[in-house]
């Protein structure tokens, strides 16, 4: 707080630039706490699908137990077939619910937080000049993603990318942050972690 008035003028600009310091400061102390908090948000939602997924896949389980008496682990052959149907039944169930669960998030407002998020990973890893692959309706996303990257991008579709996310190629580099890689990769998860029932 000045006592009296200044009279001299670099005294005066070297006040207006040290607001103009604090002000610029302020501004990058919002921008990260708004990014963190985005981020923060976006993992939570993430969390809360696969921690859904897994509590779907030990219900599963817990019912096809129950099911499966001692005469339908007989060792004849028909009987065997049956029971790996039925096993492979219920993975398909649990996954085709989870894929469901991921196509209605990717219709929320969160979802557009989950693009933000992608886009900068990917730019962190490949930087400027990265090829980016969407299903066509994320295209209406192309200026948020182009942003990220200074507008130093190319976007295209991909037919291959049916629930949702971005896929970033640059020097036969792929950094892969569809939704539909992570459902697979959760799947190879739940049939590492679960191959004694398909024994």
């Amino acid at each position: 707080m000045l006592n009296k008035p200044q009279d001299k003028q670099p005294e005066l600009s070297r006040f207006l630039e040290s607001i103009d310091k604090f002000a610029m400061n302020y501004q990058e102390c919002v921008v990260k706490e708004i990014q963190t908090l985005e981020k923060a948000q976006i993992q939570k939602v993430e969390n809360e699908i696969i921690d859904d997924t897994r509590a779907l896949i030990q219900k599963e389980l817990s019912a096809m137990r129950h099911k499966i008496s001692s005469d339908v682990l007989a060792t004849r052959l028909e009987d065997r077939w049956i029971i790996s149907k039925e096993k492979q039944n219920m993975v398909d169930k649990i996954f085709d619910l989870s894929k469901e669960r991921l196509l209605k998030f990717a219709m929320t407002s969160q979802y557009l937080f989950s693009i933000k998020q992608s886009s900068r990973k990917i730019f962190n890893f490949l930087g400027q000049n990265t090829h980016i692959f969407v299903r066509n309706e994320d295209l209406s996303f192309s200026e948020i993603i182009k942003k990220v990257f200074s507008e130093q991008c190319e976007i295209s579709t991909d037919d291959n990318i049916k629930i949702g996310g971005l896929r970033g190629e640059k020097n036969a580099i792929i950094i892969d942050e569809t939704f539909d890689s992570k459902l697979l990769d959760e799947r190879a998860k739940f049939s590492k972690r679960y191959s004694w029932i398909f024994d």
